[in-house]
């Protein structure tokens, strides 16, 4: 099993680099750095923390090919591998809705087909300069779980253990160097906060919004939805 740690796309350069060293310090298998429109590139904060650690796998994911062309995902795993060797693994799935949709980037139909597409045109390219990459698919919805078995494995943003043997039912069989990961987001306290635990729990709700609607039923998310919904309609007005 590898423990990995997810990086705040959002957080300072230098705040990135301080927690990525840490994780190579406490000997974790992998740092996860994503990427969203208008934030920081992930590639360039790739590099940073490549260029201030030494062994410490860097995940680039998820990255959206509706926003990144696969031609420029590949070019970048390219010259991070060239740069730094062969410690890099790929996430792509297609993205925050509603982040996309503020850089004026709609949802494109039959997406596990698309990133199926996407997925070879980036292994293709990867080929052609002999580089070595897991690529791994996001999927939380039943259609994408089974597209992910083309990928080298699936990480799925569910955290519920039920929830977990729901999608790898979905899954179904895979290849045997097939890898399955879990983003767990927790809320890790040596004192409880009740007003950060409840932040946390409607933070959840906003990923949610995302899924599909099988999704949130089984999870049973619809009701803290609503509520993440209203309170956005009170603050817009």
């Amino acid at each position: 099993m590898k423990i990995a740690l997810g990086l705040n796309f959002n957080e300072s350069p230098q705040e990135l680099v301080k927690k990525g060293r840490l994780a190579e310090s406490l000997r974790l298998d992998m740092v996860w750095i994503g990427d969203l429109p208008n934030e920081r590139y992930a590639p360039a904060m790739a590099a940073l923390l490549a260029e201030q650690t030494t062994k410490i796998g860097i995940g680039l994911g998820l990255i959206s090919p509706l926003l990144h062309k696969e031609e420029h995902i590949a070019s970048s795993l390219c010259t991070l591998t060239d740069l730094y060797g062969e410690r890099f693994e790929l996430l792509i799935g297609p993205g925050d809705r509603e982040r996309l949709r503020s850089v004026g980037i709609e949802y494109v139909k039959h997406m596990p087909t698309r990133l199926t597409n996407a997925l070879q045109e980036i292994r293709d390219n990867l080929e052609k300069h002999n580089i070595r990459c897991k690529i791994f698919l996001g999927a939380q919805g039943p259609r994408m779980l089974k597209a992910s078995r083309s990928f080298d494995g699936v990480l799925v943003n569910l955290s519920n253990i039920e929830m977990v043997k729901w999608a790898l039912r979905h899954i179904g069989s895979v290849k045997e160097d097939f890898e399955i990961g879990v983003f767990a987001p927790s809320y890790i306290y040596s004192n409880p906060n009740s007003r950060i635990e409840g932040l946390a729990l409607m933070a959840a709700a906003v990923v949610a919004r995302g899924a599909s609607r099988e999704v949130m039923e089984q999870a049973r998310l619809s009701r803290d939805v609503a509520g993440r919904n209203r309170l956005d309609r009170e603050h817009s007005q």
